[in-house]
Parts: structure tokens; sequence; C-alpha cells
């Protein structure tokens, strides 16, 4: 095994593959769980971002990482029916396994559309505090009962989280749907004033572009949320990187009058709930092959989230967040476009 940052254990051949076998099954473990990270097919960093996941699960879980490929499929091949994990997914194993063991107690969590964003974090984190099965062998019939019940319990309890996510990203969609009539109205308010003024542009009074922003950015939030909604959802601390302003003026119109709706939505931290925005770390160029980028100077780590999507261009909005929370607006560019000013 090679210790990666002192974060992970890089699994990279078969031996490490069977030594890894053989502490899921050993039924003298102790319990504690072991947890996998895979990459997504033809990539070689973990999907899900390996110092997320241990801040969630802590010092005492042993971390994994295995390319997809020839390894996880030998993993798949050692481990019981579908204990296995490849393409991207993370899988959560409470040892020991074994063929009497229920797949549904050691949590695969994968990712349908290859994003692995926020969302998948999250749901991440829920299956781990869910902690292990409570059905170990050899308890009495009496406490077996008790036991599938508490674990029937716990999975009840986790559908209804789910549901509770499934509700907020609908009323996420809802938000859009609310946030591009308001910019409807402002295009066509645009249009009537410039139609008064006879074609000639509007003026922005004594305000430069990132105040423009700033208004158009607080506007949206409130255009967006209920005041009920707005304590449970506030605008974060952040900045307007030097060349941010500039780069939302080479987006076509369409794509403009949503940049301050997705900042709103990053800012007071909705953007992780949507999986419209696809929000997740950034890296230094396409397929996975660069790990993710973290500014030297101060620590801040680099995010990416969609502006607008399948159209020609697909424009994202990068941006810095740094560890006290705040965030830097850094560029909105083309979706092939993997720079971020510093």
């Amino acid at each position: 095994m090679i210790t990666t940052g002192q974060t992970i254990l890089h699994v990279t051949a078969p031996d490490d593959v069977a030594a890894l076998a053989e502490a899921l099954c050993a039924p003298d473990s102790d319990g504690r769980a072991i947890v996998a990270l895979t990459s997504r097919k033809g990539q070689r960093y973990p999907a899900l971002d390996p110092d997320d996941i241990r801040r969630i699960v802590g010092d005492d879980a042993e971390v994994y990482f295995i390319e997809d490929g020839s390894l996880t499929h030998e993993l798949g091949r050692l481990l019981p029916p579908k204990f296995q994990v490849y393409g991207g997914a993370a899988r959560i194993w409470w040892p020991p396994i074994d063929e009497r063991s229920d797949p549904l107690d050691h949590p695969l969590i994968h990712d349908c559309h290859g994003v692995y964003s926020t969302k998948a974090l999250e749901i991440f984190r829920l299956r781990f505090e869910s902690g292990p099965p409570t059905n170990r062998r050899g308890v009495a019939d009496p406490q077996r009962k008790l036991a599938i019940y508490e674990r029937d319990e716990a999975r009840r309890r986790r559908g209804v989280l789910e549901q509770e996510n499934y509700r907020l990203t609908h009323r996420g969609d809802r938000a859009i749907e609310r946030a591009e009539a308001a910019e409807r109205r402002a295009r066509d308010a645009r249009r009537e004033a410039r139609a008064a003024s006879g074609g000639r542009p509007e003026r922005q009074d004594t305000m430069d572009a990132p105040a423009v922003l700033r208004r158009a950015v607080l506007d949206a939030w409130l255009e967006t949320f209920r005041e009920d909604e707005r304590n449970r959802y506030p605008l974060g601390v952040y900045r307007i990187g030097h060349t941010f302003t500039t780069s939302v003026e080479l987006l076509p119109p369409a794509a403009q009058d949503r940049v301050p709706w997705v900042c709103a939505m990053v800012l007071c931290a909705r953007a992780q709930e949507l999986q419209s925005l696809e929000l997740h770390r950034l890296r230094g160029g396409p397929g996975g092959e660069e790990a993710p980028l973290t500014r030297e100077r101060d620590g801040a780590t680099a995010w990416r989230c969609a502006v607008k999507r399948n159209t020609p261009g697909a424009a994202r909005l990068h941006y810095w967040r740094s560890p006290d929370g705040s965030v830097e607006l850094a560029s909105v560019g083309h979706h092939d476009d993997f720079e971020i000013p510093e």
C-alpha cells in the first residue's frame, strides 16, 4: 500500500486487492468502517474528494483508492456478490462480510450522471452516519429481532431524509423558474428603456461594474427566496475577482442575465443542493487527469458550476472558497475552459 497525503491508501497491485478483500472478510474484524473510493472510467483520481471523505469519517476508518479497471474487477471477484465498487462510486463496508451479509448494509454511493458533486458527498455522509448493521451473527433471537427492527427503522429514517432532499431539489427547480421569469422581466424592462431613449445605451448612473453585479446578485437572492427562507440561505461574504466582471461581459446576453442568480446560489450555499448547477471541485483540465486546484497563498479551493447547460459554449462559473468560508468570484468562461485567475 502507498499512503497518499496521509489521507488514503492507494491500491496499486493485485496483492493489495487481495489484502483488502481479506480484511473485509476477516471474521475477527473489529467492525470499524472500511471505505473505498474509485475513479471514473479512464481517470486517475477519485471521483469524490478524499479530503472531504476523511473529514466525514474521521481518523478511525480506513480509506482506500482504487483506479477503475482491472483492480476493481479483481476486488469484485474476491468479494461476495453485489459488494463490488467501481466507475467513480464509493463504498462503505462494515466488516466482516460474507455470503450471508446484506449488501444494503454496506452502502454504495453511485452517481448515475457521473458528476459526484456535493450532493453525492452529502449522501455519503448520511450513509456513513447511519452506522454499521446491528444484526451481527451469533445474537439471540430476541436480540436479532430488535436489531432487525432498529436496522429497518434506520433505513426508514434514511428514506425520509432522501425524500426531503428530493423535495428540496424540486423546490430548487421552482426557484430556477422564478429566477428565469425575473430575468425575462429584467430583459423586457431594459428593452423598453432602450426604446424609450431612442436606442441609446442605458446609463448605470455612477455605479461601476462590480457594484452593478452586487446589486444584481442581491436582487436575484431576494427574488428567489421568500422572507422566511432567507435565514436558512443567507448570502455569505464574498469578493469579486479583478477579471470577473470583464469575463461576464464576454458572455452572450442570456448567459449574462443568469450569472447573478448562479452567484447568489453559490454564495448562500444553495448551489450544492441543485443538481442542475453541477457543482464540483475544479481540476486543472478535462477528463480528471489533474488534481483538484488549491491556491497556494491562502489554501483556498477552486470550484466550478454550470451557468447554462445544453447550449453552445455552456458557460461555467469558477470561484475560490477560502478556509474561512468566504468566496472570491473568479471568472465565467466556456465549458472547455479550465483556467481560473488567482
